[in-house]
């Protein structure tokens, strides 16, 4: 297992944007699995760009993404692969337990009514997770 994984300053500087709660945990995360942070807040133009492309069902302002800080955060394990869905639903499984073991209430875009059966979905962002409570 790499524990060595380190972010990057970019995804620092992305998950910065982040609530605090997030940036807890995407750090603890990223001590034992590596990821990249792909999007933390997301300005008019770019929940626009992704409500249209598809990648989003919410129009701006309304996605977590869109607060100030965000409440929202979408990473994706490295080596980059959009594809391996059984690895980004490995992840999420792992940001979940870490999530409980540090009291985060998160909900993630592979199980949005977070019944642990991510095949009932009709919408699936399997890169997504983002604070439960309000």
């Amino acid at each position: 297992m790499d524990t060595n994984h380190k972010l990057t300053d970019h995804d620092v500087q992305v998950l910065s944007t982040c609530d605090p709660q997030l940036i807890q945990l995407i750090m603890e995360v990223s001590k034992v699995f590596p990821i990249m942070v792909i999007t933390g807040f997301r300005g008019e133009a770019e929940q626009t760009a992704a409500y249209r492309s598809g990648t989003s069902r919410t129009k701006w302002p309304m996605s977590k993404h869109n607060r100030v800080p965000a409440r929202a955060v979408d990473i994706s394990p490295l080596p980059y692969d959009g594809k391996n869905t059984r690895r980004l639903l490995y992840l999420a499984g792992y940001v979940r337990g870490v999530a409980s073991v540090l009291g985060v209430p998160i909900r993630c875009g592979a199980d949005w009514n977070s019944n642990f059966n991510p095949s009932d979905e009709t919408f699936t962002d399997l890169f997504h997770f983002e604070l439960a409570d309000g």
